[in-house]
């Protein structure tokens, strides 16, 4: 019953409850036995509740305790496991992570001298990159995502799986300034999926959506307008609704790219058209009309044509009002479009 309950809070995103029901579990488990094999379920349970609030700090205090059991016993698989585990959630904590970097670097050894299959040698390079990243060593995240990429490939693995370790190496590249790496990873994972699937799968447009990211980053503005004009035109003829989130987002960015290549009246134009529906549906007071303001603003700023001065000044303001609204004072836009009216 407590389970089901905390699913059910888990459903509705009352992540604290569900964790609390959790926990008088795990006190009930502990009461009858502390060597239960169920402690071990339930503190997985409650670490992963943590995790999906984003509350690394408690989920890391579970991942702990499992780790501590596991050694206590003598399921080797169990403790390499928890080893895993606490390793990505230290990464994302950003604590300790040298200290996992160096437990998973023994498992590595440990498991390439008892012959242990490639799976495992593969599940602790990918912990070791999540580690690597956390503590900015961009260099060797790349080596262990670009050994994982390999892997994958030798062994046929499915395009997901390709496209998901590219993904990450493409990060990796970029965090470490290799930009043209970073691009050239995703330009081939998106042929692959282009050959697979076409041009409207799912795979292709999200792969899309991150290569004209990768191109904005890199410098290269008139390669993400481009890319962002094949992703747009791909989700209208896919029949996408003019509100749907993917949609509207994919427009914003082309039309920043669009602004970062000179082209701010056809920028200007876009951004207006989204404020104009996402006002007409979800109303001022809304922190997506606040940020295409901003970005409106900043267009105007750009372009310096007759009068854009005070068209960027009037958007600023009522983005400033709106933000304060739905942020507070301390919020990242509202001191964004704070700094931006400083700079008038």
């Amino acid at each position: 019953s407590y389970q089901m309950l905390s699913s059910l809070y888990c459903n509705i995103t009352q992540y604290g409850m569900a964790a609390d029901k959790l926990e008088h579990y795990l006190d009930d488990l502990k009461a009858i036995d502390e060597r239960s094999p169920y402690l071990f379920e339930c503190l997985r349970m409650i670490s992963d509740v943590y995790e999906l609030d984003e509350d690394y700090d408690s989920s890391l205090i579970y991942k702990e305790e499992l780790l501590r059991l596991r050694r206590e016993g003598n399921d080797r698989d169990g403790l390499r496991n928890a080893i895993l585990e606490l390793a990505i959630t230290r990464a994302y904590a950003k604590k300790d992570v040298e200290a996992s970097i160096e437990d998973l670097i023994y498992l590595q050894n440990d498991l390439i001298v008892n012959s242990v299959g490639d799976d495992w040698i593969e599940k602790v390079v990918s912990a070791l990159s999540n580690c690597y990243i956390a503590i900015d060593d961009y260099e060797k995240a790349s080596d262990c995502l670009y050994y994982l990429l390999v892997k994958a490939k030798n062994r046929n693995a499915k395009l997901d799986e390709i496209s998901s370790i590219s993904s990450r190496l493409s990060y990796a590249y970029a965090l470490s300034g290799d930009h043209g790496k970073s691009i050239d990873v995703l330009r081939e994972v998106y042929l692959l999926s282009f050959k697979e699937g076409g041009s409207s799968s799912d795979l292709s447009l999200s792969i899309l959506d991150e290569l004209g990211q990768a191109y904005l980053e890199a410098g290269r503005f008139l390669d993400s307008v481009e890319a962002y004009r094949s992703l747009v035109s791909e989700l209208q003829k896919t029949g996408f609704d003019s509100l749907d989130d993917f949609l509207m987002a994919s427009q914003s960015m082309l039309a920043k790219a669009l602004m970062y290549s000179g082209e701010h009246y056809e920028a200007a134009s876009i951004y207006q058209s989204l404020i104009k529906r996402q006002k007409k549906e979800y109303g001022l007071v809304d922190p997506f009309v606040a940020e295409l303001m901003l970005d409106l603003s900043e267009c105007y700023i750009r372009r310096n044509a007759k009068g854009d001065v005070k068209r960027a000044e009037k958007e600023l303001l009522l983005a400033l009002e709106i933000l304060l609204t739905v942020e507070g004072a301390s919020g990242e836009l509202t001191i964004r479009a704070r700094d931006m009216l400083d700079s008038l």
